[in-house]
Protein backbone atom coordinates (compact mmCIF):
# COMPACT_ATOMS: atom_id res chain seq x y z
CA UNK A 1 0.00 0.00 0.00
CA UNK A 2 2.84 2.35 0.87
CA UNK A 3 4.48 1.67 -2.49
CA UNK A 4 1.23 2.49 -4.31
CA UNK A 5 0.74 5.74 -2.37
CA UNK A 6 4.34 6.76 -3.00
CA UNK A 7 3.98 6.01 -6.70
CA UNK A 8 0.76 8.02 -6.84
CA UNK A 9 2.32 11.02 -5.07
CA UNK A 10 5.42 10.99 -7.28
CA UNK A 11 3.27 10.63 -10.41
CA UNK A 12 0.96 13.47 -9.40
CA UNK A 13 3.97 15.63 -8.59
CA UNK A 14 5.50 14.91 -11.97
CA UNK A 15 2.25 15.78 -13.74
CA UNK A 16 2.06 19.04 -11.81
CA UNK A 17 5.70 19.97 -12.58
CA UNK A 18 5.55 19.07 -16.29
CA UNK A 19 2.00 20.13 -17.15
CA UNK A 20 0.87 22.38 -14.27
CA UNK A 21 -2.10 20.08 -13.83
CA UNK A 22 -3.21 19.66 -10.23
CA UNK A 23 -4.96 16.31 -9.92
CA UNK A 24 -5.96 17.16 -6.36
CA UNK A 25 -8.61 19.39 -7.94
CA UNK A 26 -10.43 16.18 -8.79
CA UNK A 27 -10.86 15.74 -5.04
CA UNK A 28 -12.45 12.66 -3.54
CA UNK A 29 -13.84 11.65 -6.91
CA UNK A 30 -10.29 10.59 -7.75
CA UNK A 31 -10.72 7.49 -5.54
CA UNK A 32 -13.58 5.79 -7.41
CA UNK A 33 -11.90 6.61 -10.72
CA UNK A 34 -8.63 5.09 -9.50
CA UNK A 35 -10.55 2.02 -8.32
CA UNK A 36 -12.06 1.71 -11.81
CA UNK A 37 -8.54 1.85 -13.29
CA UNK A 38 -7.43 -0.79 -10.81
CA UNK A 39 -10.28 -3.04 -11.96
CA UNK A 40 -9.20 -2.49 -15.57
CA UNK A 41 -5.73 -3.64 -14.59
CA UNK A 42 -7.24 -6.77 -13.09
CA UNK A 43 -9.09 -7.80 -16.24
CA UNK A 44 -6.06 -7.05 -18.40
CA UNK A 45 -3.94 -9.11 -16.00
CA UNK A 46 -6.31 -12.09 -15.96
CA UNK A 47 -6.55 -12.05 -19.74
CA UNK A 48 -2.77 -11.88 -20.16
CA UNK A 49 -2.20 -14.57 -17.54
CA UNK A 50 -4.69 -16.86 -19.29
CA UNK A 51 -2.78 -16.58 -22.55
CA UNK A 52 0.55 -17.14 -20.80
CA UNK A 53 -0.77 -20.19 -18.94
CA UNK A 54 -1.92 -21.80 -22.15
CA UNK A 55 0.68 -20.70 -24.70
CA UNK A 56 3.68 -20.43 -22.38
CA UNK A 57 6.11 -17.68 -21.56
CA UNK A 58 6.75 -16.82 -25.19
CA UNK A 59 3.65 -14.62 -24.92
CA UNK A 60 4.95 -12.89 -21.82
CA UNK A 61 5.81 -9.80 -23.86
CA UNK A 62 2.14 -9.49 -24.76
CA UNK A 63 1.27 -9.09 -21.09
CA UNK A 64 3.59 -6.09 -20.87
CA UNK A 65 2.40 -4.60 -24.15
CA UNK A 66 -1.36 -4.98 -23.69
CA UNK A 67 -1.75 -1.91 -21.50
CA UNK A 68 0.31 0.17 -23.91
CA UNK A 69 -1.70 -1.12 -26.87
CA UNK A 70 -4.96 -0.06 -25.23
CA UNK A 71 -3.71 3.35 -24.06
CA UNK A 72 -4.25 5.26 -27.35
CA UNK A 73 -7.85 4.03 -27.45
CA UNK A 74 -8.45 4.85 -23.77
CA UNK A 75 -8.42 8.65 -24.04
CA UNK A 76 -5.32 8.82 -21.87
CA UNK A 77 -3.43 11.29 -24.03
CA UNK A 78 -6.28 13.16 -25.72
CA UNK A 79 -10.09 13.22 -25.80
CA UNK A 80 -11.97 10.57 -27.75
CA UNK A 81 -13.08 13.22 -30.27
CA UNK A 82 -9.49 13.39 -31.58
CA UNK A 83 -9.61 9.75 -32.69
CA UNK A 84 -10.81 8.55 -36.10
CA UNK A 85 -14.38 7.24 -36.13
CA UNK A 86 -13.34 3.57 -36.20
CA UNK A 87 -11.05 4.12 -33.19
CA UNK A 88 -13.82 5.95 -31.31
CA UNK A 89 -15.96 2.83 -31.56
CA UNK A 90 -13.14 0.77 -30.04
CA UNK A 91 -12.60 3.46 -27.41
CA UNK A 92 -16.18 3.41 -26.17
CA UNK A 93 -15.86 -0.32 -25.46
CA UNK A 94 -13.04 0.30 -22.96
CA UNK A 95 -13.78 1.27 -19.35
CA UNK A 96 -10.58 3.31 -19.12
CA UNK A 97 -12.03 5.75 -21.67
CA UNK A 98 -14.87 6.66 -19.32
CA UNK A 99 -12.43 7.10 -16.43
CA UNK A 100 -10.17 9.53 -18.26
CA UNK A 101 -13.09 11.41 -19.84
CA UNK A 102 -14.74 11.67 -16.42
CA UNK A 103 -11.60 13.07 -14.83
CA UNK A 104 -11.25 15.57 -17.68
CA UNK A 105 -14.83 16.69 -17.07
CA UNK A 106 -14.11 17.28 -13.38
CA UNK A 107 -10.91 19.19 -14.18
CA UNK A 108 -12.91 21.43 -16.52
CA UNK A 109 -15.15 22.07 -13.51
CA UNK A 110 -18.13 20.39 -15.11
CA UNK A 111 -20.76 18.39 -13.25
CA UNK A 112 -19.81 15.18 -11.50
CA UNK A 113 -19.65 12.50 -14.22
CA UNK A 114 -21.72 9.79 -12.54
CA UNK A 115 -22.66 8.25 -15.88
CA UNK A 116 -19.01 7.92 -16.92
CA UNK A 117 -18.12 6.36 -13.59
CA UNK A 118 -21.08 3.98 -13.83
CA UNK A 119 -20.12 2.96 -17.36
CA UNK A 120 -16.51 2.38 -16.31
CA UNK A 121 -17.49 0.25 -13.32
CA UNK A 122 -20.13 -1.67 -15.30
CA UNK A 123 -17.76 -2.49 -18.14
CA UNK A 124 -15.07 -3.43 -15.65
CA UNK A 125 -17.36 -5.87 -13.86
CA UNK A 126 -18.37 -7.40 -17.19
CA UNK A 127 -14.79 -7.67 -18.48
CA UNK A 128 -13.46 -8.87 -15.14
CA UNK A 129 -16.02 -11.68 -14.99
CA UNK A 130 -15.26 -12.62 -18.60
CA UNK A 131 -11.50 -12.55 -18.01
CA UNK A 132 -11.75 -14.74 -14.89
CA UNK A 133 -13.88 -17.22 -16.84
CA UNK A 134 -11.38 -17.06 -19.72
CA UNK A 135 -8.51 -17.69 -17.30
CA UNK A 136 -10.30 -20.68 -15.75
CA UNK A 137 -11.04 -22.10 -19.20
CA UNK A 138 -7.45 -21.65 -20.43
CA UNK A 139 -6.07 -23.06 -17.19
CA UNK A 140 -8.25 -26.16 -17.53
CA UNK A 141 -7.21 -26.59 -21.17
CA UNK A 142 -3.58 -26.21 -20.18
CA UNK A 143 -3.96 -28.67 -17.33
CA UNK A 144 -5.48 -31.23 -19.68
CA UNK A 145 -2.53 -30.84 -22.05
CA UNK A 146 0.03 -30.71 -19.24
CA UNK A 147 1.39 -27.63 -17.48
CA UNK A 148 5.00 -28.39 -18.43
CA UNK A 149 4.84 -25.94 -21.35
CA UNK A 150 5.54 -22.95 -19.06
CA UNK A 151 9.10 -22.58 -20.36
Amino acid sequence: MLKNVLTLVVGMGTVWILYRLNLFRVGWMLLPFLFALLMSGWFIGFSSAALIVYFGRRLQGLAWMLGFLLAPFSAVYYPVDALPVWAQKVSFCLPMTYVFDGMRQILREGPTPWLALGMALGLNVLYLAASVAFFAWMFEKSRNRGLARMD
